[in-house]
């Protein structure tokens, strides 16, 4: 599920699509800026191109403060030839930053060092040195109110306890733990210092490292309940801080050099970018590349999360008048096979300032045709809608649309009984095979009631490529809401089988117009 979002701070512009991943099975695709052209070399030309947080929404980027810290770059090297990137001709460079603390009521609360490291927020453990690194678990101004005995929960394991306050309401005792083991605990006070701060030794070989800070607004001693309210939280996950040797390797990157407050990662050996495949740099980054002849080149970098949660998609830092469309943007909708795009956003008339007037903020979106996943099928018609994928009921009618469900060349094999679920309460079922062998009795349905039948053939003449066709969607008769192509049909002595080669549905009975 998908959330649009635009946000304007001052001048600065950061547009935003939400994305979920209800499970390990929905990932988000978090893509960097597509680049094209007919080899490694035209890509690159004399400077190289270099990838940093304003064009690649993994990348860690702080827009408040307008910090980044990571780059990508493809470097014009000796080895660059065809859709292979030579030897050092990768590079991920990385460096420590300040960036402000949510919470700044306080004195102590002004600013921390930060560092993304392959797209996830980290925190050295010492400020001057890239090497050893934490995870950034909580930085947070929310106002929270525990009662003495209740726990608030952190996150990763860690908790913090109040457990009493004073008769006088004037100071709370706190305990902080992990995974239900102690930590650390403190008496607070409000009436002077409200900050405490946990710091703990041995951390990565590294003592008086400040791991937690929390601040403390008011106590309350009632004659029920005795309060704390907290505002101000900041923890690292120092329970698995890491340090980073000059001989470690990640994914293709394998030559480490730790340069005090920065980390340059190289490749020393050869990378491919390997036609219509995915190719894993590092940490769950990786380059995608397209499915083109040899004479075109076209990829993107990008990073996939599986994790569930809810995940921000950014666009291109703008500062001024500026247009989104799918190249600079991940969450507009596109086809990196077919370089199609659909959708733009664009902010004109700002002139310095932070209002858009009436008719500057424009969204544009027009139908595409791009190719199905089952290549034998030809192309089908589409069009981004606010960040997601719908199929236009009229291929030259942009009013009434359908999400597209599926779209795959996966195969499949299916029993005689079995149900092939296909998203969204659809499912394809095998009802029988003929005692010959050669058709196969399919049924779609929908939420588990009958929508249509077909006897599909795969020998001589006979079409193996079922369309259902459907009237009344949004007023619109001969619809082809799903096609399924029949790749074989086996009938033995056990088991009936049908072996199924291409899947396109739309979501029909959600279409609007």
């Amino acid at each position: 599920m998908k959330r649009f979002a635009a946000v304007t701070l001052a001048a600065l512009m950061l547009l935003t699509v939400f994305a979920s991943a209800a499970s390990a099975q929905e990932a988000v695709e978090i893509r960097g800026p597509v680049f094209n052209g007919s080899n490694i070399q035209d890509i690159v030309g004399t400077d190289g191109i270099t990838i940093d947080a304003t064009q690649f929404a993994a990348f860690y980027y702080d827009i408040n403060d307008n910090v980044t810290t990571e780059t990508l770059s493809i470097r014009n090297v000796a080895g660059n030839n065809g859709n292979v990137i030579g030897e050092g001709g990768l590079v991920y460079e990385t460096q420590i930053q300040e960036v402000d603390y949510e919470f700044n009521g306080a004195a102590g609360w002004d600013n921390y060092s930060v560092m993304g490291f392959f797209a996830e927020k980290y925190i050295p453990l010492k400020t001057n040195s890239a090497d050893k690194l934490a995870k950034l678990v909580l930085d947070s101004d929310d106002r929270y109110t525990i009662r003495t005995g209740e726990t608030l929960d952190l996150g990763e394991g860690y908790a913090l306890e109040a457990k009493q306050v004073d008769v006088e309401g004037e100071k709370v005792w706190l305990e902080f733990t992990k995974d239900g083991e102690f930590v650390d605990d403190e008496i607070i006070s409000v009436v002077n210092d409200n900050t405490w701060e946990v710091e703990l030794d041995d951390i990565q070989d590294e003592d008086d490292v400040v791991v937690f800070k929390v601040h403390i607004n008011q106590v309350f001693q009632g004659a029920v309940d005795s309060i704390a309210q907290i505002e101000g939280l900041w923890l690292i996950d120092y329970a698995n801080a890491m340090t980073i040797e000059s001989d470690d390797e990640f994914g293709e990157l394998n030559d480490v050099s730790i340069q005090g407050d920065r980390l340059v990662i190289s490749n020393e050996d050869t990378f491919t970018l390997t036609r219509d495949s995915t190719n894993e740099i590092a940490e769950g980054m990786s380059f995608k590349v397209a499915d083109t002849p040899t004479n075109v080149l076209r990829f993107y970098v990008m990073k996939e999360l599986t994790d569930a949660g809810t995940y921000e998609v950014r666009g291109q830092v703008a500062n001024g008048d500026f247009t989104w469309d799918a190249t600079n943007f991940a969450g507009f909708f596109y086809d990196l096979n077919d370089d199609v795009t659909t959708e733009t956003l664009a902010v004109t008339g700002l002139n310095g300032g932070n209002v858009i007037p009436d008719g500057g903020l424009v969204y544009q979106t027009t139908v595409q045709n791009v190719d199905f996943e089952y290549d034998e099928w030809g192309q089908y018609p589409v069009m981004g809608f606010f960040a997601e994928k719908y199929i236009p009921l009229k291929a030259n009618s942009a009013d009434k649309l359908a999400k597209l469900a599926l779209d795959s060349d996966d195969r499949y094999t299916i029993r005689t009984g079995e149900t092939l679920d296909l998203g969204e309460g659809y499912a394809l079922e095998a009802k029988q095979v003929d005692v010959e062998g050669e058709k196969v009795w399919l049924e779609f349905t929908k939420d588990g009631e009958f929508v249509d039948d077909e006897i599909i053939s795969v020998v001589g003449s006979g079409e193996n490529t079922w369309e259902v066709e459907l009237d009344d969607i949004q007023d619109e008769d001969d619809v082809v809401v799903f096609r399924v192509h029949v790749n074989q049909v086996f009938q033995g002595a056990v088991d009936s089988i049908a072996q199924i080669e291409g899947l396109w549905l739309i979501d029909y009975a959600n279409a609007m117009t």
